[in-house]
């Protein structure tokens, strides 16, 4: 979907207030105890993947979805998520090529110390802890654009401090709800490219849809950095209630195969 220059409204927010305000939200959503997905990264893996992360952790099980039906599908569990190419959002890039945003938080502020519990004194997996935080960044720019008839605030962000830390450097905003639409990471490895991550509704939840590496605007000519073909994109979303915990430990997840067959 392209993003085309509009008219900014009169009373347009200030750009400081735009990331406040993102921020408030993003803070605000609760993960569920499970998320399922399918991804598929192109150039990287010739088959889907059926990914189960549980929230707690951020640990993920990871199952192959052969295209070939004499193939076997093959089993990734206790996969560990990290972020790729140093990024601060919970993505996973081992050999089981999944995707989930943890208990993070992508404005670059440290995570609040302790978390909330609910009513039967278990964490509640929050994104963040909802509070006052300030803000590592300098907005440079705000534009104000059309994101295929839906209006955004497109801010362009400079790091207060250490820019190999703090790597935000463009987040792409819904005017309406304050939810992210797009984040933009620099990569100091790579300083020709970007690492963006593209956001949307799943169900009742704003979550990750897509991860791919990006063409800056001064190659493209665009007016937000572009995809390049190798995107991860994320589909076919579920809430379990409940994962056994042996999809999650790769020595019980073995131990158990070997008593009995284990199915997903």
């Amino acid at each position: 979907m392209p993003f085309v220059p509009a008219t900014p409204p009169p009373d347009m927010p200030a750009g400081t207030a735009i990331f406040a305000r993102a921020q408030s939200v993003w803070l605000g959503q609760t993960l569920p105890d499970y998320i399922e997905f399918t991804t598929f990264i192109a150039q990287i893996s010739p088959d889907p993947v059926r990914v189960a992360v549980r929230t707690s952790d951020g640990k993920a099980y990871v199952q192959t979805i052969p295209v070939h039906p004499n193939e076997r599908p093959t089993a990734y569990p206790g996969v560990t998520l990290s972020g790729p190419d140093y990024s601060p959002l919970g993505i996973c890039v081992s050999i089981g090529r999944c995707l989930g945003v943890l208990e993070a938080n992508p404005f670059g502020n440290e995570p609040a110390a302790g978390s909330g519990t609910g009513a039967n004194g278990v964490p509640l997996r929050v994104i963040a802890k909802t509070r006052a935080l300030a803000n590592p960044y300098r907005v440079e720019r705000v534009r104000y654009l059309d994101f295929d008839g839906l209006p955004v605030y497109d801010l362009t962000l400079a790091p207060l401090d250490d820019p190999d830390r703090f790597r935000l450097r463009e987040v792409v905003i819904d005017a309406t709800s304050y939810h992210v639409w797009k984040m933009i990471y620099y990569d100091p490895k790579f300083p020709n490219r970007l690492v963006s991550y593209g956001f949307g509704p799943v169900q009742d939840l704003w979550y990750l849809r897509q991860s791919c590496h990006a063409v800056p605007t001064k190659f493209s000519g665009l007016a937000v950095p572009a995809c390049t073909p190798d995107v991860a994109m994320m589909w076919d979303y579920a809430f379990p209630k409940s994962i056994p915990d042996y999809y999650f430990d790769r020595t019980l997840y073995l131990r158990q195969s070997q008593s009995e067959p284990v199915k997903r």
